[in-house]
Formats: C-alpha cells, structure tokens, sequence
C-alpha cells in the first residue's frame, strides 16, 4: 500500500514527465522562427558553451545523448554551415568542432530568446523556491547517476500477490497460448491499444 510520502514522489515523477514534454514543446514553438528545433539547437548552443575545438564524444556527454544520433544531427548542422568539423591535431581519428560566424551568431540569437522563454515561464516563482527545486534536481540527478552506475536493482522486488482466483486465470491463460500461436502461424496476436499498459 503507498504511504503519503509514496504518493508524494509518484506525483513528483508524473509532474517531471508533463513538464519535460511541456517545456520542449513551448521551446520548439520558439526555435520554430529560426527554422530549428532543440535537437538542431542544442548541439549549437552546447558546442558555444563548451568553447571552440570540443571533440564529439564530449559534446554527445554533456549532452546526454548517444554518440551515433548526434552524428546525424551534426551532419544537418554543418550541411547548414553552422558548424565545421576538423581533424584532431592530437589525435587523427578524432574530429573536433568548430562554430562558423554563422553558427556563432545564431547561437548568441537563440541564447537570448532563450533568457526570455525563461523569464516569461519562471515568472511569479519565488526565488527561494527556485532554490529549493534546484537542490532537489541535484539530489535527484546524484541518486540517478548512483543508480545506473550500480549492478542489477538499486530496490528490492517485490514478489506478486498471487490468490486462487489469479492462479486459475494465469494457467488458463498459459493452456490457451498454444492455440493463439497456432492461429497466428506461431506469434501471438498483438493487443489492442486499450490492453497495452
């Protein structure tokens, strides 16, 4: 049974989700007038941050995202002639990237459109309950980076309340499976969007 502090957190979890979805959203409709999206964007935007010659793999890092897809964000962006690879002086193999003007210019634009966005979003919150929600991120950012850096489940499963009635309804459902695959020339067939979970 949740307790109210359980209740608590799934309500925290479920208000990040909708606020993710939310914010990229309101952030997509303004990048939409430079013809760009957070995908296009953000790679200019942390290329600028992180200073000229960032190599690849340090920029999908503090990004957060896989190395391969940001290859083919990257290739749009220097096809744009926003961004220039260049080869590693240290190391051949490895590619390092530069803002053209271009790149450097509209990154500065979108930076500014951004503080608004910001400002315009974050209006009417308190200061000090920024400060709370940002010590709380950093919290939950340090247990997440505990967390995937741990073997197997940072939490103890929990077994399945199995009763007369479910154990009945499991093997009935088990004794059927066979006739469904047959039916289906040996893949079950695949349910509805109302049963999908």
């Amino acid at each position: 049974m949740n307790t109210p502090a359980d209740s608590r957190l799934m309500a925290l979890t479920a208000h990040l989700m909708v606020i993710h979805r939310a914010y990229r959203a309101a952030a997509d409709k303004a990048l939409a007038d430079y013809g760009l999206s957070q995908a296009t964007a953000w790679p200019v935007i942390t290329a600028g941050r992180l200073g000229d010659g960032v190599r690849q793999g340090v920029l999908a890092e503090a990004m957060g995202v896989e190395g391969p897809s940001l290859v083919r964000v990257l290739d749009q962006l220097v096809a744009a002639g926003l961004i220039e690879r260049r080869e590693d002086p240290l190391d051949r193999r490895a590619k390092t990237l530069h803002l053209t003007q271009a790149g450097h210019d509209l990154r500065e634009q979108v930076e500014t459109m951004l503080v608004h966005l910001r400002r315009r979003l974050f209006a009417g919150i308190a200061p000090d309950d920024l400060d709370a929600c940002l010590r709380v991120f950093e919290s939950l950012k340090s247990s997440l980076a505990h967390h995937q850096s741990e073997p197997g489940t940072a939490y103890e499963p929990v077994p399945p309340v199995v009763t007369p009635g479910s154990t009945a309804a499991v093997a009935g459902i088990a004794s059927a499976a066979p006739d469904k695959q047959n039916e289906n020339g040996g893949v079950p067939p695949r349910p509805s969007s109302e049963q999908q979970p």
